[in-house]
């Protein structure tokens, strides 16, 4: 690959494929004569093979030849992107001991029960069921993975009781274990590693780990099977704080939350409210997208609601919403897998409310 600037690099390859057609594919780095893959989960994937869910994928545009060649630009910055940037695990062994201590932000899970979704349990039956935010305060978190020394655990499984048993992996947010201040909604745990640990990741710098609600496997929130975070720790000090969003490693089911702006997408809080006060339109997320994105919009009483996208030059390429609506939070999907890459616009109009917002499509 040819270095352009900074971190970003070019390679032009040519590939016998047919046109429409997906291709997918990966990027490697190579360290100390070692090739290391990139941690990458697409979460657009809809197919029925787990090997492909790790795997980029482009459609092969309908005119690319030798002579026209295809771009495609993985640079995105946003956690849902998918074509944001590569991310690589960090093989290399820690220079020293360190205390780390994780945290985890639970809030994202709060908005996505209230909006009415179930966090299901992959491996077990310990479902977080929609509207009951109290028995996540009141079951607790916890964390596994090879950050904290293996998957399995001593109790018997890797999820369920045989991880509630194990209170080296339970997560706190009474004021103790490194947590800053009890009760706000981030739990933490202390965690030594150092350059002579041989449990799990714990003597490098790349760790790999997932949180559970009562110790379920249910912060895929629905899937999310193998989807793991994958964070580095900084060891140019002895102490390190490694901070995590529960479900940003499935950002497209927790549509509630704002992974990049790390707060609500509707801040009037449907915790405090119970219902959204303001009529309010969202930015799409996520965006750029490819090909669908999920627009989300708050009535404060019943409405006839309009919601239409337009192209650039302003003529209307569909119509998502014409109807009644009764008051509350709704999200519509837009698909525009049968159009251009390029900027378009969504409008919406409720009572006399009118909004109209930006997006970018890019294939």
């Amino acid at each position: 690959m040819e270095r352009l600037a900074g971190t970003t690099y070019l390679a032009t390859d040519t590939i016998i494929t047919k046109k429409g057609d997906f291709l997918d594919y990966q990027y490697y780095v190579v360290r100390s004569g070692t090739d290391q893959r990139e941690n990458y989960y697409n979460f657009y994937y809809s197919g029925d093979q787990s090997r492909e869910e790790e795997r980029r994928q482009v459609m092969v545009a309908a005119d690319a030849s030798v002579g026209n060649p295809m771009a495609v630009a993985d640079t995105g910055t946003s956690l849902a992107d998918p074509r944001r940037q590569p991310n690589f695990p960090n093989a290399r062994p820690l220079a020293r001991d360190v205390k780390v201590t994780y945290e985890v932000d639970i809030r994202p899970a709060f908005y996505q029960v209230l909006q009415g979704d179930t966090l299901g349990d992959i491996q077990g039956i310990i479902d977080v069921h929609a509207g009951v935010i109290d028995s996540i305060l009141g079951w607790g978190v916890w964390m596994n993975g090879l950050a904290v020394g293996d998957w399995t655990n001593p109790g018997g499984g890797d999820w369920g009781l045989g991880l509630r048993l194990n209170d080296s992996k339970k997560m706190w947010d009474d004021g103790t274990n490194g947590d800053v201040s009890a009760g706000d909604t981030t739990f933490s745990r202390i965690v030594m590693v150092g350059p002579d640990s041989t449990l799990g990741t714990q003597g490098r710098v790349g760790q790999v780990f997932k949180f559970g609600i009562y110790g379920g496997d249910n912060e895929g929130g629905s899937g999310g099977f193998g989807n793991n975070h994958s964070q580095n720790i900084d060891d140019g000090d002895t102490v390190f704080t490694l901070e995590s969003q529960f479900g940003s490693i499935n950002p497209l089911f927790y549509d509630a939350w704002d992974f990049d702006l790390k707060q609500p997408v509707f801040p009037t809080s449907v915790i405090d409210a119970g219902q959204p006060l303001v009529y309010q339109l969202a930015q799409n997320y996520p965006n750029p997208f490819n090909p669908a994105t999920k627009i989300r919009y708050s009535i404060p009483v019943q409405s006839h609601v309009v919601l239409k996208v337009y192209n650039a030059l302003g003529q209307e390429v569909m119509s998502l919403v014409d109807g009644a609506q009764k008051p509350g939070i709704h999200t519509v999907e837009f698909d525009a897998r049968n159009l251009a890459s390029g900027v378009y616009f969504y409008r919406i109009t409720a009572g006399d409310f009118v909004n109209v917002k930006k997006m970018m499509l890019l294939k």
